[in-house]
């Protein structure tokens, strides 16, 4: 939801900008005062003795004075009136809202993968261009998104798997507290101890951490990662990638919903990693998976018989299952023959300044709101023709967005209710269908909010 104030400007709120790489960046908000076509009518003048004092523009007349000498009382302030000569489009100027973007400050989980595999040697591999490039982009945009990191990795050294799992919790300007927790984490020690990869216990400290978070902004997971997860016993690839896809669906289908952003390095390792990067990617907007080719399995009834075995993998697989109150023999995520086409953003190599782009663009895509909140004043609902609403393109070119109280097409408000008076109001407007669309197309990069004077009942006269 977008917050707009009655104020000059607002500070720190973030906006989004099509097209630029780093593409949340800070708005301000406007609102104009009431000067086209408008003024407050002025104070009568006091009558002489024994006649009526002259009336203020827009105000009644005074009283008749009493006496030969004594001077009536003056006129009384009238109303805000509109002049004569206003039309239309000058009333429109009265109250105007400039709005870039304003959207209420998402927040962006980042989930990063401790395990041998990011970690060629002890000084270089993924890990030690990653770290600069989540820094990069953390520090960028911690004033515009509520940026947490959590990372880890499985330690099988007593013989059974221990999940190592640290995090820093979210919220904005956080790039200090990140970059020293991030600074700290490495590989396994002693370098070259074998460390594996239970993604799927990680997912579920995150997703813990997130419904537990009360800002009301939307909220995102991003998995860095080569999909390369086990349940530490380098068992079936196919198992613990239904699993993390598993938890991705069911992220983002409960409520409040947590959507999954994916910047994928497939290693290569197995058949199925760049399957089961897209697979992520689709569970975490909502789009249908398939069973990844090359997996061995043709049915859901398959990942039954492949994941419900002996090791770690049967029990951790089975536990899963268990608590999603599943039957019969199928898989743990819901499969379809075709699958969607969200983006796993692939950096085309591991360097700091491709992973910085590709995580930046998979921040972009998180959806600018449709809705816009009016905090300081109501909108008489009965006279929404009166005002304007408007896109603006980046050729400068200004859009009509038209009123359509169906709210299909176009702009209407909110959370109607009556007033004291018997006024339906309303502080919330949202844009609908083809309008909302517009909005959050790359092609638009402003919104503008004109509402007469007669519109917004809560001015305050002097």
């Amino acid at each position: 939801m977008n917050h707009l104030a009655y104020s000059p400007v607002r500070g720190r709120a973030p906006r989004l900008v099509a097209g630029a790489a780093s593409a949340l960046l800070l708005g301000a908000l406007a609102l104009g005062g009431c000067t086209a076509g408008v003024r407050q009518s002025g104070v009568g003048t006091g009558g002489s003795g024994g006649t009526t004092g002259t009336g203020g523009s827009g105000a009644s007349g005074g009283t008749t004075g009493t006496g030969g000498h004594t001077t009536g009382t003056g006129g009384g302030g009238g109303d805000i009136v509109i002049q004569t000569d206003a039309g239309p489009s000058d009333a429109a100027g009265c109250q105007t809202a400039d709005v870039m973007f304003n959207p209420t400050n998402p927040t962006v989980f980042i989930l990063v993968d401790l395990s041998g595999s990011e970690f060629d040697t002890a000084t270089t591999g993924i890990f030690f261009n990653l770290r600069p490039a989540v820094e990069q982009v953390v520090m960028s945009l911690q004033d515009q998104v509520r940026f947490g990191i959590g990372s880890f990795v499985g330690d099988h050294a007593t013989g059974s798997c221990k999940l190592d799992y640290s995090q820093v919790a979210p919220a904005l300007d956080n790039y200090q507290a990140i970059k020293t927790a991030y600074d700290s984490w490495g590989p396994l020690q002693p370098y070259g101890s074998k460390a594996d990869t239970p993604m799927y216990a990680a997912i579920e400290m995150v997703n813990a951490t997130l419904k537990a978070d009360t800002d009301t902004g939307p909220k995102y997971m991003m998995l860095v990662t080569d999909s390369e997860t086990d349940f530490c016993d380098d068992g079936n690839a196919l198992c613990p990638a239904d699993a993390i896809t598993y938890l991705a669906q069911s992220m983002y289908a409960q409520t409040p919903s947590i959507g999954t952003l994916v910047v994928g390095l497939p290693s290569g390792l197995t058949q199925i990693s760049t399957a089961v990067l897209q697979n992520l990617a689709n569970a975490g907007v909502g789009q249908p998976i398939a069973i990844p080719a090359g997996s061995g399995a043709s049915t859901t009834t398959d990942f039954w018989y492949q994941c419900n075995g002996s090791m770690t993998t049967g029990a951790a697989w089975m536990s899963l299952y268990s608590q999603a109150g599943l039957t019969g023999m199928r898989a743990l995520a819901n499969y379809s023959a075709a699958a969607g086409t969200a983006t796993a953003f692939t950096p085309s190599d591991t360097s700091t300044a491709a992973l910085v782009t590709q995580i930046s663009a998979a921040i972009n895509t998180i959806p600018r709101s449709c809705v816009f909140q009016l905090p300081t004043f109501t909108i008489d609902t009965t006279k929404l023709n009166e005002a304007q609403v408007y896109l603006l393109d980046k050729s400068g070119n200004k859009n009509v967005v038209s009123l359509d109280s169906s709210k299909t097409n176009g702009w209407y408000m909110d959370n109607i209710t009556t007033n004291s008076q018997g006024m339906m109001t309303s502080t919330t407007l949202e844009l609908f269908g083809d309008a909302c669309t517009q909005l959050r197309s790359q092609n638009t990069v402003d919104i503008k909010f004109n509402f007469p004077c007669d519109l917004v009942i809560t001015i305050d006269k002097p």
